[in-house]
């Protein structure tokens, strides 16, 4: 026998005053954690990692994997659950040294581009940041537009500023920065005290950027909100890891001093399921990881399920 359009208008409008009450009861459900949807992953005999997992990465990479593993083998199962789409083996010719430094530079005009707004509007800024060059990008050609162009494109007068400071001194082939020497020669924490004297690069987009376009493999945003999201669920099924970390930082001085100051996600929220724990206990943990400690952090934003592509991208502050 046919429906007819009145039983179906009546049957829709039953399912929809039984289907409400679910949903709000499932708001009010419990998250589930990222690490806790992974169980169906075996972990192979002395944490050997999957031969795709392996092929996949670069050896540098795998190297630190399987250090941070030694370190602690329960992040197993998150680490080999997804590829780590930056450390692909990449079998590109190499590139020329100008290239390579006009890519730094790009990099840190997107990161500035990106800087407190959605993705979405870096995403068409940047679109029409492209279309005001001849062929590509470049310091030189953006020295020429006008304060009035940059601002056409959605820009703000600051980041005009920002820009046009970044690339006088991409432009200038004495700067430390135009030399790619420069940055193969020194620790990441030099390179980072060079890139925050540019105008609107602060220390966490310095450290994307050494983490994101220098692939530097020890770079560790304790302040970062991902990481210490993600770092509290990691505590929260490691009880005594954090309670060996804290027995630490309270037995030295400088850094039990420093537990005084407020950390910087201590502020109370109620939006907020998870807990935060100090600076001090993130910068503590990390420190066994080293020089892997990118690899901890990606860990992080991962049980954290931040969104890596993003800050990959934009090296957006959260």
């Amino acid at each position: 026998m046919a429906v007819t359009r009145q039983e179906v208008v009546t049957v829709v409008k039953t399912a929809k005053k039984v289907v409400k009450p679910k949903a709000k009861k499932a708001a009010k459900s419990k998250r589930t954690l990222f690490e806790e949807s992974l169980d169906h992953i075996d972990i192979l005999p002395e944490h050997a990692l999957p031969a795709t997992f392996v092929e996949y990465h670069t050896p540098q990479f795998i190297q630190g994997v399987k250090h941070v593993l030694s370190v602690d083998p329960s992040l197993y199962r998150p680490i080999v659950s997804q590829n780590f789409e930056r450390y692909k083996k990449n079998v590109t010719e190499e590139k020329r040294e100008a290239e390579i430094i006009k890519s730094y530079w790009l990099s840190l005009i997107s990161s500035v581009i990106s800087q407190q707004i959605s993705g979405s509007a870096a995403a068409a800024i940047y679109s029409r940041f492209e279309t005001l060059f001849e062929k590509e990008p470049n310091p030189a050609e953006l020295l020429t537009k006008s304060h009035e162009q940059l601002r056409e494109i959605g820009l703000s007068n600051q980041k005009v500023k920002y820009v046009t400071h970044i690339s006088q001194v991409f432009g200038d082939p004495d700067d430390n920065l135009t030399s790619l020497s420069f940055y193969k020669s020194n620790p990441e924490s030099v390179v980072v005290q060079e890139l925050t004297k540019l105008k609107g690069i602060g220390e966490w987009s310095a450290r994307m950027f050494t983490c994101f376009t220098l692939n530097s493999l020890d770079v560790f945003a304790h302040d970062d909100l991902g990481v210490a999201r993600g770092a509290s669920y990691y505590f929260s099924k490691r009880p005594e890891v954090l309670k060996r970390v804290k027995a630490e930082v309270n037995a030295n001085e400088d850094m039990k001093l420093l537990l005084k100051k407020k950390g910087k996600f201590d502020k109370p929220s109620s939006k907020r399921d998870w807990v935060p724990y100090h600076d001090q206990y993130l910068i503590q943990l990390a420190k066994d990881f080293a020089p892997y400690r990118s690899l901890l952090m990606l860990t992080f934003w991962r049980l954290s399920a931040t969104n890596i592509e993003v800050l990959d991208d934009s090296s957006k502050k959260d």
